[in-house]
């Protein structure tokens, strides 16, 4: 069966985020977190490329998670060349102390740009992670170098990554939602509708994190069903380590 298709490009609506594979502990108090292998991380994009997912959703701040892709983009061209490639920057992770830097200045701008088209080949969304820091979204120097990497071709979409409605609220309020994409969670989905209503109506594509485990008043089923079923939700992402096969089977056609 074939994956539910979002009404953006006719991709499929679900997407994989690579949080984990290149030595991101995640959660970040997940004490239990073993780096995966070389092997485990090939398995898992092979999951990917079978069911048809082509939104790859990564980041500077994912530790290695880009140079994990490149490797594999390397062995499957063929992947690599259809796929929907998604990267943020703002923050860089110390693979070994797990301490989150802020970069958000123009240099850090262009040097992760460059860095992830060297491992990625292309990024058809960049994303600001963290929007807040450093009050990035206003700085008109940030602004005027995204606008010259659109020109040029460097980078094909802007978004914003901000989990917190409270991120958002403030964002709306100063007028700074100019990123085409907004990336946001599914907490704010379930709690803050509303936020995702006035993004939607501001023609912003919405793409939502994949819900937690943790969460205990719905199943996992029954949220990727109904997030599959809003036409207001352009993409999902699921970030599991060990529920791929599981999130995929909800996220098929039927």
């Amino acid at each position: 069966m074939s994956l539910i298709k979002s009404s953006y490009m006719g991709l499929p609506k679900l997407g994989f985020g690579t949080i984990w594979i290149g030595g991101r502990r995640w959660p970040v108090n997940n004490a239990s977190y073993v780096r995966p292998g070389r092997e485990e991380v090939t398995r898992a994009l092979d999951t990917v490329a079978r069911a048809g997912i082509r939104m790859i959703d990564t980041a500077h701040g994912y530790c290695d998670a880009e140079f994990e892709l490149k490797e594999y983009f390397k062995a499957n061209p063929g992947f690599a060349a259809s796929s929907f490639i998604t990267t943020k920057l703002g923050e860089w992770v110390n693979p070994d102390t797990y301490e989150s830097v802020a970069q958000c200045s123009e240099r850090d701008l262009y040097r992760s740009v460059m860095m992830s088209l060297h491992y990625l080949g292309r990024i058809d969304v960049l994303y600001f992670h963290k929007p807040l820091d450093q009050d990035v979204l206003a700085n008109a120097g940030i602004r005027e170098t995204i606008e010259w990497m659109l020109l040029n071709g460097f980078i094909m979409n802007c978004g914003l990554s901000a989990s917190k409605a409270e991120v958002l609220e403030t964002l709306m309020s100063r007028g700074l939602i100019w990123p085409y994409f907004v990336q946001t969670s599914y907490d704010v989905y379930s709690d803050r509708y509303d936020l995702i209503e006035r993004l939607y109506d501001m023609g912003k594509k919405i793409v939502i994190n994949g819900p937690s485990r943790l969460r205990k008043e719905e199943t996992p089923e029954a949220i990727f069903k109904k997030l599959m079923a809003n036409p207001k939700v352009h993409f999902v992402l699921t970030g599991t380590r060990h529920h791929l096969d599981e999130n995929i089977g909800y996220c098929q056609e039927t």
